[in-house]
């Protein structure tokens, strides 16, 4: 139980355990008690369907015995439900009849790289690492033994040295952070810190400039992405950098640096438009509205007026031939004669103004919306002093600031300077 007492309780409160298979009943009993024993962890224990998202697990423990079995997990991974710089113990329930190389290029897939296997053999317990940077290749994902007693050397060590690695990075066109020179060089402050992150860490650059519309790209919610996010997505390149920040979407496919420049963001609000009653009830509806308003309005009245005068003669002609024989019958078998059409007129004509009047008053809410929308009553601003005097409203936030009070995003943040 080295690992958990010297890596995961001190890294994290929590260990989660993930089993897929109903076999590894009494491993996960053993586990939850040696851990129980420090009483300042916490277990959670899940399985593949159960595992929520927008909750990013650190020290992870799975267990599983086939391939099969692992991609109900391996599903599972994405930067929202786990922290890709945390800690994975993989336990084997089946003495390592898992092709192991497989397990360790998934991960890699995604960038994870603290993972050790640990399996059963001869009686005796087994741990494999893979090592991606080595001085003979790279992007390796080979197993390699472990000792046991180089376990928390093996989490710990991380990615400090990559070898001399070539490493594919997309720098979108973004001046001042990436922008080229008169001599046709790419430079900029991103291009330096780059620069530096490579001398500290040992890798090659193979820069990929991106100098076309919309280079900086767009990640959206379902996984699409468009310029220098698609390329990373399609692993045509391992890292981008520019002037990025954190969203949400973003946080659902990718992994993030920490925060290494801030600044802030500007919210001019120009203050309420002071508009007669007059003004409220026409400006909103300009004169193509108005017309056919108005000609409808007209067909309407012409409409009833026709109305009026063909329903009186027919109720004339009705009285008329209406005998008293027939007011005789109608009286004894209790039938009705055809009512004055004047009155179904009335109700037909008031039914019409009242949907007309609805109709209007609904466009005129439209209308009045879009209208206080609109800068027409407002004069264009030449400088700072013109807002001022125009009595104008501005906010101010730092970006920073509003990023570390997002409690996902702040999660981030204290696990990555805990790193």
């Amino acid at each position: 139980m080295e690992l958990l007492e010297n890596v995961y309780y001190r890294e994290s409160s929590t260990v989660n355990i993930i089993s897929t298979s109903e076999h590894s009943k009494d491993l996960v009993e053993s586990l939850l008690r040696e851990i129980s024993r420090n009483m300042s962890v916490n277990v959670v224990l899940e399985s593949p369907s159960s595992i929520q998202r927008n909750n990013r697990r650190l020290c992870n423990i799975f267990l599983f015995q086939s391939h099969e079995e692992f991609m109900k997990i391996y599903e599972k991974l994405t930067t929202d439900s786990f922290v890709f710089q945390g800690f994975y113990a993989i336990l084997l329930t089946n003495e390592r009849k898992v092709e192991v190389d497989e397990i360790f290029k998934s991960f890699w897939m995604k960038q994870i790289h603290n993972v050790l296997i640990f399996y059963f053999k001869d009686f005796q317990v087994k741990v494999q690492k893979f090592q991606p940077f080595n001085e003979k290749k790279c992007n390796d994902t080979k197993a390699v033994d472990v000792d046991m007693t180089e376990i928390k050397a093996s989490f710990s060590s991380g990615l400090r040295d990559l070898k001399k690695c070539l490493i594919k990075v997309s720098a979108p066109h973004i001046p001042p952070f990436i922008m080229t020179n008169e001599k046709n060089e790419i430079v900029g402050r991103d291009i330096d810190l780059i620069n530096v992150i490579a001398e500290v860490l040992n890798f090659k650059i193979e820069l990929q400039y991106l100098n076309y519309s919309l280079a900086f790209g767009i990640l959206y919610n379902n996984g699409t992405a468009t310029g220098a996010f698609k390329d990373l997505l399609e692993s045509k390149s391992d890292l981008i950098i520019g002037d990025y920040y954190l969203t949400q979407s973003r946080l659902n496919f990718l992994d993030a640096s920490s925060a290494y420049f801030s600044s802030e963001i500007g919210f001019v609000i120009p203050p309420p438009m002071n508009l007669k009653p007059i003004e409220k009830l026409l400006q909103p509806f300009q004169l193509n509205f108005w017309i056919p308003l108005m000609i409808c309005f007209c067909v309407i009245f012409f409409i009833a007026f026709v109305m009026r005068f063909v329903t009186s003669r027919y109720d004339e002609n009705v009285m008329k031939n209406i005998s008293l024989e027939m007011n005789l019958v109608a009286l004894i078998f209790g039938v009705s004669y055809p009512s004055e059409s004047r009155k179904i007129y009335l109700r037909i004509f008031l039914i019409s103004l009242v949907i007309f009047f609805l109709v209007v008053q609904a466009a005129y809410q439209g209308s009045l919306f879009k209208f206080l929308q609109t800068n027409s009553k407002h004069k264009q601003v030449q400088s700072v002093d013109d807002m001022v005097e125009r009595d104008y409203k501005i906010y101010s936030i730092g970006t920073t600031d509003y990023v570390a009070t997002h409690p996902k995003i702040k999660e981030r943040f204290e696990i990555e300077l805990k790193l």
